[in-house]
């Protein structure tokens, strides 16, 4: 159920100047899908349609685009795909096993009656179509799928700009399915990975794993994924490497420690065939780009032959630029959001309250209650952020 809730971010005293940092947060279930740097004084009141639970989400929108690219445009995205939890021994947490399936809500379709059937993909094998219709329950493409997977699927380099929860996991992880398994048929004992995904966060390194799994659940020859992610022991990691790897699922700085380190590791990686860069705008945006450069390089062996897919809900001049050094020079690129089409962030009433220190709390315990009662308690909800621990007690 949607519910209405707002976001308080109380800023107090430091060094003799009130001040802070605003997020942005922005669209349903909580989700923080945008970070904005906003020096404001005192107290911030952000409204928000929420249900309550927090998330550091993806960007949305904005950007035009890339240099260097076949420029074909296109539709706008739909909706996400679920997740169930990894066996490997390196996942950050231990989600062991998932719900019994009793208790997963059914989800006939993903896409609409307008986007192409996942079924009538004659390039896709029937393990993975079945996945998609058994385990996923889906039945059609969002249009991110849609107007992603054909170029894709014909083993183009593909610069796609797609919202977060469009379905864009699945867009990138069928095709590297599929040319995975037409490596089968050449040899089925080769040490090689064949596909590296690279993801910002141990969370969503952690769910794309969980697809996969999901999506190759079916197959004759059984494909093996493993997420390499930080926070956790690299002991793990090194017990996963001493079998056979096909999908690596890894985030930067986690890869650059075995690249570094691991003279063998480094040779599995010598024949990759598809190298997918996910969320790349916030790749570069959270410091990786020094990372992301250090592993192009590394995997220089595979530049020619490799295909690469980068997915981005925007593309600035960062993203452009790590596209010309790791596309091959006619990649396509695929604007799934379009330039007429608002960031989300853009929609939601933001207001800023300027109180002075002394009475900020007073201020805020009238805000909470004014707002407790226009919403009613049941569908209410709020997050209140502070400076300091102390502040909160």
């Amino acid at each position: 159920m949607r519910c209405t809730g707002f976001l308080v971010l109380v800023g107090l005293p430091e060094t003799g100047r009130k001040s802070l940092f605003v997020r942005e947060h922005l669209g349903s279930l909580g989700n923080i899908q945008r970070s904005v740097s906003r020096k404001l004084t005192s107290a911030s009141i952000l409204n928000m349609d929420s249900a309550g639970s927090y998330r550091d989400g993806g960007r949305r929108g904005g950007g035009g685009g890339p240099r260097g690219s076949n420029n074909r445009q296109r539709g706008v995205g739909g909706t996400g795909s679920g997740a169930r939890a990894v066996s490997t021994e390196s996942v950050i947490s231990k989600r062991t096993s998932p719900p019994p399936e009793t208790d997963v809500p059914k989800r006939s379709k993903v896409g609409d009656a307008s986007t192409p059937r996942f079924a009538d993909l004659t390039n896709v094998s029937a393990s993975s179509l079945r996945a998609l219709a058994d385990d996923f329950q889906y039945e059609h493409m969002t249009k991110v799928q849609a107007e992603t997977l054909p170029s894709i699927l014909k083993g183009e380099d593909v610069l796609a700009k797609a919202k977060t929860g469009t379905g864009k996991t699945l867009a990138f992880l069928i095709p590297a399915v599929e040319l995975l398994l037409k490596q089968r048929q050449v040899s089925n004992d080769s040490e090689d990975i064949g596909c590296l995904v690279l993801s910002p966060t141990r969370e969503l390194a952690a769910q794309i794993a969980v697809e996969a799994e999901r999506l190759t659940k079916f197959q004759t020859h059984s494909i093996r994924v493993a997420c390499f992610v930080g926070g956790t022991n690299i002991k793990g990691d090194e017990r996963v490497l001493r079998s056979n790897l096909d999908i690596l699922v890894a985030t930067p700085g986690r890869l650059i420690d075995h690249l570094s380190n691991n003279n063998a590791f480094r040779a599995r990686l010598g024949k990759l065939q598809i190298l997918i860069m996910d969320e790349a705008d916030r790749l570069l945006d959270m410091g990786f780009r020094p990372d992301i450069e250090r592993i192009i390089g590394y995997l220089k062996a595979s530049a020619s032959t490799r295909q690469t897919l980068l997915f981005s809900a925007t593309v600035p001049k960062t993203v452009s630029e790590i596209a010309l050094v790791s596309l091959r020079k006619k990649y396509v690129y695929v604007d799934t959001v379009g330039e007429d089409e608002d960031q989300t962030h853009m929609h939601v009433k933001q207001e800023l309250m300027v109180e002075n220190s002394s009475k900020q709390f007073h201020a805020l315990e009238r805000i909470l209650q004014n707002e407790a009662n226009r919403f009613g308690r049941k569908k209410y909800k709020v997050m209140v952020f502070f400076i300091t621990a102390p502040a909160t007690g």
